[in-house]
């Protein structure tokens, strides 16, 4: 039997024999560590008690010349298993027939030099093998069986060594997560990169501490995608979150609700934990702040007050402890009552203020979860029923509330409260879909929001992440009273040079005991090196990582789908789009018809983006995606969906006006594919649930969210079943948030059935797959307008219809 040790293969068998001039007992296991055969000599002396597996000598001979041809045999101490195998051919007058070996015995001197010993035994327990979960047992050893499972592992290990990308396979991708969706997120920071940038965010923040005024600044972060924008916020939030509150909101996608997106974001963001901590940003802006007002008001505390500053002064979080002592309710009315009289004396006790902080403390207060979710809830100016508001002594807000209103000046408490703490710092991120033709009014609405939020919510930071020629395209769009005071300080990150970029990679490796120069051949990491952004950088490395280690092939080199690469053309591109969306606007304009009577339903257009051909496949002549674009897709969609029911138990404010802006973004998505006309419906005066009508040639159908409670709902649903039965034509769904209050008032529930018994309308609950599911769709969209995931949004798409052909919202839709 020829002995030849060789390099790395995987077409291998691993065989133990037992004997000394011929094979007692063998057994061999495939490169998969399956036993694939095992038998006995019927013959041998020392196998006669046997009474399974027994054949005779010639039958082994004759099946191990079967299994090992064209294998490669791996021994431990191969020269012995050899010589008996060899002597075996010669007892029965046969030659032996050549093989390549390898041996472990061997290989273990060299890869694993200066032991004691090199016995199987001996290294088994050096490096803690294990065989069905068991580590070497000397008791069980010299079975052909058990000595060919540990041979196997050892075989691994040296594998390993010799192919340090073998040990990756059962490794997560490393570069798997090239992008940060929000500050709160936990990846890799090279915390050398922008560290000048960082520093001049921090030191903006000290400048409105100092400021005797407190006066809100604004700052633009300007990087083209993949630049790390978000990632420098991550940057900032774990440096800051013990101290300071940052607050994430991401693009709004309706003009009528740009200040309630932006107050509910922010209540998303108070709501999220602290690192390391049980706490949450909320439960440090009381604490902290509840100190800050003992001091201030040092001279006027009864001796209770005093006693209280006394036992914070090591841990301000403390303070939640020693009110939960003794009489709990009678602790907690006193801070209330202190702060809400310390804040009609520093302000005024007008509009909703004195609500709201009593909301804040008995957030606080409370540590049983859905309590702590009502509270949210109402904070957020949402319904609750009589029995939850006296159970958590707060005042049911009126049926009117207008939601714009509360917002600002809810905000506005929040700004003023953190005068007793330290500068809020509020974060605009992913606005890039703004400056699409679609969200032009949107647009608007969001430059006096944020110019609103400099006039009364003072002590903060407010920071805009976007492209430079998105900036430019905000300053040319928006008053300059507003983008004067957005850029009082710019920002820009540019591209880092290769130094920095390999260690950023190397760092992203780190856990995975090994290094870039082993991972990635110098041709390779030049290849790698050269892609236009950090985030096309990680991903390029991604695709060479799945390509070594997993063998899928290397994707093709990724460009920009979905803008044309010089700011020239880009802006000529967008320029065009705008032209054509006045254009049908002004189409739509001149061919609708004017209401007859003010009771009767009639119509609104809105307008549809004019599809962008350097964004469309029509072209016959186009190269068709490859296979690797579509499994990127596949990719991305699996990974956000699995994020998004990760994030789905989290405490989520819902929006009539939010959810219907996503519709009409995915439909305004779709248009890339399909005509689709959209529309508003009105009823004279009256109030509706806010809806969108989709119509694709003589089918139509309105879908609509009705959030709300009370009174309210049952009023919108009373309006839209008159809509119901004055179109006939046309199919509508109302939908409801699963995770809202249930409707429990008798005229409500009455106001479904009528529905739910037309022929043409229905009330849905939607739960959480549909959630998802709407939530995902929306989110590939944007991800692709704000160029976060940079494939064609025509060719997403269509792969998205392709695996999911039945899905709901894209059938209401008129899509499939």
């Amino acid at each position: 039997m020829q002995k030849k040790q060789t390099s790395l293969m995987s077409n291998f068998l691993v065989i133990d024999t037992e004997g000394k001039d011929e094979i007692a007992e063998i057994a061999i296991l495939d490169s998969q560590g399956e036993l694939i055969y095992e038998a006995y000599n019927a013959e041998h002396p020392s196998k006669q008690d046997i009474k399974i597996k027994r054949k005779p000598l010639e039958t082994i001979l004759s099946d191990f010349i079967e299994l090992a041809r064209n294998k490669r045999l791996v021994f431990h101490y191969a020269e012995h298993d050899c010589q008996v195998i060899e002597e075996s051919f010669q007892k029965l007058g046969q030659p032996c027939p050549n093989f390549e070996t390898d041996c472990t015995w061997e290989l273990a001197q060299t890869y694993f030099p200066r032991l004691d010993s090199y016995s199987l035994e001996h290294l088994s327990k050096q490096l803690l093998l294990r065989v069905d979960g068991q580590l070497f047992n000397s008791e069980f050893a010299h079975a052909a069986r058990y000595d060919a499972q540990f041979t196997y592992q050892l075989y691994q290990e040296i594998l390993k060594r010799q192919n340090p990308l073998l040990a990756l396979k059962n490794e997560p991708n490393p570069f798997n997560d090239s992008r940060v969706d929000n500050p709160f997120q936990t990846h890799p920071d090279y915390t050398k990169l922008y560290e000048q940038e960082f520093t001049t965010l921090k030191s903006l923040v000290q400048d409105i501490k100092q400021d005797f005024n407190h006066q809100s600044k604004g700052a633009v972060v300007i990087g083209e995608a993949g630049s790390g924008k978000t990632h420098l916020m991550m940057r900032l939030a774990q440096d800051v979150l013990s101290t300071n509150r940052l607050l994430f909101i991401r693009q709004p996608n309706h003009p009528d609700a740009v200040l309630f997106h932006t107050y509910s974001r922010i209540l998303e963001s108070f709501v999220e934990p602290v690192p390391n901590t049980n706490y949450t940003q909320l439960d440090y802006l009381l604490a902290q702040g509840f100190i800050n007002f003992l001091h201030s008001e040092y001279s006027r505390l009864s001796s209770k007050g005093k006693a209280l500053l006394d036992q914070l002064q090591d841990s301000h979080l403390s303070l939640f402890e020693i009110l939960n002592r003794g009489s709990k309710q009678e602790n907690w009315q006193r801070m209330e009552r202190w702060l809400t009289n310390w804040w009609k004396d520093t302000y005024s006790g007008a509009g909703y203020a004195i609500q709201i902080i009593k909301g804040i403390v008995k957030y606080c207060r409370y540590t049983d979860p859905h309590r702590k979710q009502l509270i949210t809830r109402w904070l957020a100016g949402g319904e609750l029923e009589d029995k939850e508001a006296d159970q958590l002594g707060l005042e049911k807000w009126s049926d009117d509330l207008n939601k714009e209103d509360f917002a600002l000046e809810a905000m506005s408490v929040f700004g003023k409260f953190s005068l007793l703490d330290e500068p809020l710092i509020i974060v605009f991120d992913q606005l890039e879909g703004l400056g699409l033709p679609h969200h032009h009014k949107t647009l608007l609405s969001f430059g006096e929001a944020v110019k609103e939020l400099f006039t009364h919510v003072p002590n903060s930071l407010i920071i805009l992440n976007l492209f430079s020629d998105r900036w430019q395209q905000f300053q040319d769009a928006l008053n300059p009273a507003v983008t004067d005071r957005i850029a009082q300080d710019e920002i820009h990150l540019e591209k880092p040079n290769k130094q920095n970029l390999k260690a950023i990679l190397q760092l992203k490796i780190s856990d995975l005991n090994i290094s870039l120069d082993k991972l990635f051949t110098d041709e390779e990491q030049e290849d790698i090196l050269s892609q236009d952004s950090i985030r096309a950088v990680i991903n390029r490395a991604s695709g060479y990582y799945k390509h070594k280690v997993h063998g899928t092939p290397l994707p093709t080199t990724s460009e920009s789908l979905n803008q044309p690469q010089t700011n020239t053309d880009y802006r000529l591109q967008k320029l065009e789009e705008e032209v054509a969306s006045i254009k049908r606007q002004l189409q739509q304009v001149f061919s609708t018809k004017e209401s007859i009577a003010s009771e009767e339903p009639k119509k609104e257009p809105i307008p549809a983006e004019e599809p962008n051909p350097k964004n469309s496949s029509s072209n016959p002549d186009e190269t068709p995606p490859s296979n690797s674009v579509q499994e990127e897709i596949l990719d991305y969609l699996k990974q956000q969906e699995q994020a998004i029911n990760q994030q789905y138990q989290k405490p989520t404010i819902i929006n009539d006006h939010d959810d219907i802006g996503k519709i009409i973004e995915i439909a305004q998505g779709f248009q890339y594919l399909t005509s689709l006309e959209m529309q508003t419906l009105k009823l004279g005066k009256k109030k509706l649930p806010d809806h969108v009508v989709v119509k694709k040639g003589k089918s139509g159908n309105v879908l609509g969210f009705l959030q709300i409670a009370g009174s309210a709902f049952t009023a919108r649903l009373k309006n839209f079943n008159q809509l119901v039965v004055s179109h006939p034509n046309l199919n509508f769904t109302l939908m409801r948030d699963a995770r809202e209050p249930k409707i429990t008032g008798k005229v409500g529930r009455q106001e479904i059935e009528k529905l739910n018994h037309t022929d043409n309308g229905s009330f849905t609950i939607l739960q959480q797959a549909d959630r998802v599911e709407l939530e995902l769709l929306y989110k590939l969209i944007t991800d692709i307008n704000n160029q976060e995931f940079d494939v064609k949004l025509e060719t997403a798409l269509e792969t998205f219809l392709e695996q999911r052909p039945h899905h709901w919202l894209t059938e209401s839709l008129l899509i499939n």
